[in-house]
């Protein structure tokens, strides 16, 4: 069920970006004459030069990833150093008066604060708690979401922004996270209000 839903949310996001990007971006491709042939000596120097392209390409590819390492490694490091300060358990506490809003259990808030870390732990979380607090299946699906937009909504700071802005530039790389981000927390987000609205209104 989370990953039919996850699946629906992120397909829905794909189409609609790529229904805007031919809107606004699509241009008409350039016409080109019917003489397409190519004599012997084009076709031997188009075969030499696909091989010169390869070989630029990969050079290209070791110089982008240097320059997305030279932006990510610090910003990773600085991540996990304010999370080892306690910046995941701060948030937790700050989420317990939202936990009867929502109809969730207290343990609930351990989802959450493993949403900082890796959604495997995510998971191995939400399993105890399913177990122990024997929670309905719109109450397990409302956590999972929460805790993804969560953790999608760090991921998009610690890691898609400084490769975004490494790749793209900084004016660039900073609109393509902010529309990315936009669009995918706001589809979770719905998807976690239909949780509630359904959990609220049975039947």
């Amino acid at each position: 069920m989370l990953l039919l839903l996850e699946l629906l949310v992120f397909t829905g996001i794909a189409v609609t970006g790529v229904f805007i990007g031919r809107r606004v971006l699509f241009k008409k491709a350039p016409e080109y004459g019917n003489d397409t042939g190519l004599s012997i000596s084009e076709e031997k120097e188009k075969e030499t030069g696909c091989l010169a392209r390869a070989v630029s390409i990969l050079r290209k590819s070791f110089c982008e990833f240097g320059k997305v390492a030279l932006v990510l490694v610090p910003t990773t490091f600085l991540f996990i150093i304010i999370l080892n300060l306690g910046l995941a358990e701060y948030s937790a506490e700050v989420l317990q008066p939202f936990m009867k809003t929502l109809q969730l259990p207290d343990a609930a808030i351990i989802v959450f604060a493993a949403s900082f870390l890796s959604q495997i732990a995510v998971l191995s979380a939400a399993s105890t708690i399913v177990v122990m607090e024997q929670i309905t299946v719109l109450q397990c699906l409302e956590m999972l979401f929460i805790a993804r937009v969560l953790h999608l909504g760090i991921g998009y700071v610690k890691t898609a922004l400084p490769t975004n802005i490494a790749l793209f530039g900084r004016k660039l790389g900073l609109r393509v996270t902010c529309v990315e981000g936009f669009m995918v927390e706001t589809g979770l987000i719905c998807i976690v209000l239909l949780l509630v609205i359904m959990q609220t209104f049975p039947g």
